[in-house]
């Protein structure tokens, strides 16, 4: 059984290393366990139904389909959704298949490490390409302007298809389980059950994709996002100080603008910074000793619940930083409830005339359209 000594063996400093205490004791007892088991189901009950409800809403009214932004946002969803639906086997790794992952097959393991980090891949770049088109919008309006949709899904696909290349596969070949040697002077003596494989080979795979995939899809993004995030800032000030005439709709637009993306991004920055040094820390050599188990633990679990809090946030950051998100999301509970539809102002109407819902009486329609005519019928004399 791992982490007791066999009768006879040779178990001492002369190999190396101090052993940990005999019998072996688990970094958690069972009301950690519990405590585990409550946070990582509660935030993956808010980061399914958050996200859904993002989803459906952006889905089900035209007008918020039709913007790009809402386009990364979707994408951006459909990835924290579905590292939300596989954190049940990460509480599962991280308490009772810890040490041995039985009765749960190896591919959910595995799986779950592939889908994991190729969601983790996909989310950074998904915000550091919106914190770009974002900057691109505010100091280039014209040129945002002539961007076609089909340019918008060609880089939403080529993301995905980089961080399934370059994350699920290898991540999925190079993991699996086995009952770790907790009296060993490996790495994997601290990790769990379901972990990166110990032969040898795959470790070397593991310690490559640190250096390689680390800085290409999490490191440069994070770099990036703070970037641009400065270049917005000085771009919203000089827009201020500058004597351009601006109204106030288009004030309060780029206002909620700048809001919506350093929500994001400050989230962003708070889960994916303790989580990739987690990563890298992990891989190194410590004495075989409780106190390493205890803190790789407990600096796993932490830096897994800053990750998933991240992710349960940024639905609600999608609607603080967009009245018009939250306008339509109220709008579609009040429908789904058959509750009376809430009185709206001009620009409300004008939002929902767009989707397709005219509030406008017979004769302010018969209006517009008379004048649309003579508008027409006038340019076609010029």
């Amino acid at each position: 059984m791992a982490g007791y000594d066999s009768p006879g063996e040779d178990n001492g400093s002369t190999r190396g290393y101090t052993p940990m205490p005999d019998p072996y004791e688990r970094p958690f007892t069972d009301t950690d366990q519990a405590v585990v088991n409550s946070i990582v189901l509660i935030m993956a009950a808010i980061g399914i139904l958050g996200n859904t409800i993002t989803i459906a809403v952006i889905l089900h009214y035209k007008i918020l389909r039709k913007n790009i932004f809402m386009k990364f946002i979707v994408s951006l969803c459909v990835s924290d959704l579905l590292s939300a639906c596989i954190s049940w086997i990460h509480m599962y790794r991280r308490t009772w298949g810890f040490d041995d992952f039985n009765p749960v097959p190896e591919f959910f393991c595995r799986f779950y490490w592939g889908a994991d980090l190729m969601t983790s891949y996909a989310t950074a770049l998904h915000i550091f390409t919106f914190s770009i088109f974002r900057f691109i919008s505010l100091k280039y309006p014209i040129y945002f302007r002539l961007l076609k949709k089909k340019t918008v899904y060609i880089i939403l696909i080529g993301i995905w298809i980089a961080c399934f290349g370059c994350g699920f596969i290898p991540w999925f070949y190079i993991t699996g389980t086995s009952i770790p040697d907790r009296n060993s002077n490996l790495q994997n003596a601290r990790w769990p059950a379901c972990t990166v494989s110990p032969d040898e080979d795959k470790k070397d795979i593991y310690k490559n994709l640190q250096y390689i995939t680390f800085p290409l899809f999490i490191y440069i993004p994070v770099i990036g996002v703070v970037c641009t995030g400065v270049l917005i800032a000085i771009v919203v000030t000089q827009s201020a100080n500058s004597m351009t005439t601006k109204s106030k709709k288009e004030k309060r637009k780029e206002k909620n603008a700048v809001i919506q993306l350093f929500s994001i991004a400050t989230c962003f920055l708070f889960g994916y910074i303790p989580w990739s040094v987690y990563e890298i820390w992990s891989y190194g050599t410590y004495p075989n000793e409780q106190y390493y188990l205890l803190v790789d633990y407990w600096f796993g679990f932490i830096s897994y619940i800053c990750l998933r809090f991240s992710e349960c946030l940024n639905p609600i950051f999608y609607n603080f930083g967009s009245p018009k998100m939250r306008s339509h999301t109220e709008m579609l509970f009040r429908k789904i409830l058959r509750l009376p539809e809430k009185t709206q102002n001009s620009e409300s109407s004008y939002e929902s005339h767009a989707d397709n819902t005219p509030r406008r009486s017979n004769a302010t329609v018969y209006a517009i359209t008379t004048n649309a005519v003579a508008l027409e019928t006038k340019e076609r004399q010029i």
